[in-house]
């Protein structure tokens, strides 16, 4: 196999989920001369750091990728970038399936974890990596020069700025930081006269500031929901949530949780909102945004100037190959996109492929191959928004297509393999949180188990899945090598055809393709 790749130095910016698998895949492969991972934080964790300490009040509307989220002071004085983390966060995935392929995960978890549980891994996961990482060093600009990426940052202990230039980077930097609030007739001069009343679930910790207050929240994904059942469980007024379809977000409603429509006008003087069915909701106290967040990098400004941007609108992540390698240039990729998955297994998944690829024990596909794959993506949809969901079962399928890539060229960190008994279990996620909402609610604590579920009646047992996976919409498993000229040939051809096609709707533009 030819070498498609020379790279020694090898960037990764962030330490979450989505970073330090990359980090250990890396090293495994033992070739690269350094790995060095940069952290604007104090620790590894990403968004699952808690802390008490509060972005300043959003923007509202905030429909724009562009800006800089910058840091405020933690208690001591010390540059902080608060996370989307609150303090009775849990996971919306059991924990026995949720975490990479790692012996020493802690088995006396509950069956959804406390976001402590979840940064205390993430913490011990990086303690053998702790060499490698920069903490407290805040990357401001990367570009390329000369077939080098040129990294520049802000070292926040010694207050001094440097820069670094590698061969290959890994942005994983996370997109929880910059609150999407859409523009609503009305909201932004209620923020405006009503200081403190409009909020982002980022911004959202506990629900004691909304007990007893009519609280409309918006959105009803995992945040919505689970910030609507903390405030409905201490306060005597119903908590109402507008939504303009129903949640795909494991688990259920309180029963107390009242449904309204999407918001079509808000009255600032009377405090009333307006929805769609031609209803309205009076004495509002506080309208609770949980409608996402912008997928923001702010520090690939040139990248972004170019013919093939990465972000463009916020909504999604352009240019990828599976949702990781940045097309033009694969030296550049871009983890955590895709949504409704397992980040932790989707990551680690993909951090084990493209650790071969960058090694050149795998080679990826050649270029038209590659397009394909977007392309084909991007003409199934109708809604941008959408570009990154992968729903069930096609996220295990996804993990297990990288899985046999892997399989390709032994050796070096493998990712943990989905079974068909744990498929199930993932299939059965939303009953599982169900049932485990209940059980809190009547016994005081978690669930320390399935076994407590099925003990309770809270849930059925589950059978297992006899399905197989389904590389349909992720291609074929073959080295990149492998592919045939006719292969190659066909690709241009279907390519050509789709970019036209995407043109046409508006999906892209050419701006210099």
């Amino acid at each position: 196999m030819t070498g498609q790749f020379a790279i020694k130095k090898v960037a990764v910016i962030g330490t979450g989920a989505c970073g330090l698998p990359f980090v250990k895949a890396l090293l495994a492969e033992n070739v690269f001369a350094s790995v060095t991972v940069f952290e604007r934080n104090k620790n590894a964790g990403g968004l699952w750091n808690y802390t008490d300490t509060l972005d300043g009040p959003p923007s509202v509307p905030s429909k724009d990728p562009k800006p800089v989220v910058a840091p405020v002071a933690d208690k001591s004085g010390a540059p902080l970038w608060p996370s989307a983390a609150y303090d009775g966060l849990t996971t919306n995935v059991p924990w026995e399936i949720m975490t990479y392929d790692c012996p020493t995960a802690p088995k006396d978890v509950p069956l959804f974890a406390h976001r402590s549980q979840v940064v205390d891994f993430l913490e011990a996961y990086a303690a053998d990596i702790s060499s490698n990482i920069r903490y407290n060093t805040n990357v401001t600009d990367l570009r390329k020069r000369d077939g080098v990426w040129t990294i520049e940052y802000d070292d926040l202990v010694a207050g001094t700025s440097g820069s670094d230039s590698f061969d290959a980077v890994v942005v994983a930097s996370g997109y929880f930081y910059l609150p999407f609030i859409p523009s609503q007739p009305g909201v932004d001069e209620w923020a405006e006269r009503y200081a403190g009343s409009v909020v982002h679930a980022k911004n959202y910790r506990r629900p004691d500031a909304f007990a007893d207050k009519t609280v409309l929240v918006v959105g009803n994904s995992a945040s919505g929901l689970d910030i609507a059942n903390q405030i409905a469980g201490i306060s005597s007024a119903p908590v109402y949530v507008s939504a303009r379809s129903p949640t795909v977000a494991p688990g259920a409603y309180d029963p107390t949780v009242r449904h309204v429509g999407e918001i079509v006008k808000l009255d600032v003087d009377a405090r009333v909102a307006y929805f769609k069915d031609g209803t309205s909701l009076e004495h509002v106290d506080h309208i609770l945004y949980a409608t996402g967040y912008l997928r923001s990098i702010p520090f690939i400004r040139e990248l972004n100037a170019g013919p093939y941007p990465v972000i463009t609108n916020g909504f999604y992540v352009d240019n990828l190959y599976e949702q990781l390698i940045y097309i033009p240039d694969p030296t550049i990729v871009f983890p955590g996109a895709p949504r409704f998955v397992l980040p932790f297994r989707v990551a680690e998944s993909q951090a084990c492929y493209l650790a071969r690829v960058w090694a050149n024990r795998l080679s990826l596909p050649p270029a038209p191959i590659m397009w394909l794959n977007y392309f084909r993506r991007l003409d199934a949809i109708t809604d941008l928004k959408t570009f990154h969901d992968i729903k069930f079962p096609q996220d295990v399928d996804f993990c297990e297509f990288f899985y046999q890539l892997c399989e390709l060229a032994p050796g070096g960190m493998m990712p943990r393999r989905w079974t068909r008994e744990t498929r199930a279990f993932r299939g059965a996620i939303s009953e599982l949180k169900t049932g485990f909402q209940a059980y809190k609610r009547e016994h005081g604590v978690p669930a320390p188990n399935m076994a407590a579920l099925l003990e309770g009646g809270y849930c059925e047992p589950i059978s297992q899945d006899v399905t197989d996976p389904d590389f349909t919409d992720f291609g074929k498993v073959l080295n990149g090598d492998s592919y045939s000229a006719e292969d190659v040939s066909a690709a241009e051809e279907e390519v050509a055809e789709l970019t036209r096609a995407a043109v046409a709707a508006g999906k892209i533009a050419l701006k210099g393709r």
